[in-house]
């Protein structure tokens, strides 16, 4: 059975080890200037951070585009699962 929508992603765990965040995982261009697909967490602030996912259509954009932020409570110390898909 099943609803007939296929999905696929990709699945991490993520343990930071401090609250200043940083990338997950980017794929960029060759230059490494454009991030066109990336993952990355915020600062910790009043114990809440964001993850940030990073698209960018190269063929179109110079620059790397924020595409969604996500508020989630400060991760830090802590096993956390996190699955992209698409």
């Amino acid at each position: 059975m099943g609803n007939g929508l296929h999905q696929k992603g990709n699945h991490g765990n993520v343990r930071p080890d401090s609250q200043r965040g940083g990338v997950l995982f980017a794929i960029t261009d060759a230059q490494q200037k454009v991030v066109e697909l990336g993952l990355a967490l915020t600062t910790v602030h009043q114990g809440v951070q964001s993850i940030l996912l990073y698209y960018t259509d190269k063929e179109k954009a110079s620059h790397s585009h924020k595409a969604a932020a996500f508020s989630v409570p400060d991760m830090t110390d802590q096993w956390t699962r996190f699955t992209v898909g698409y």
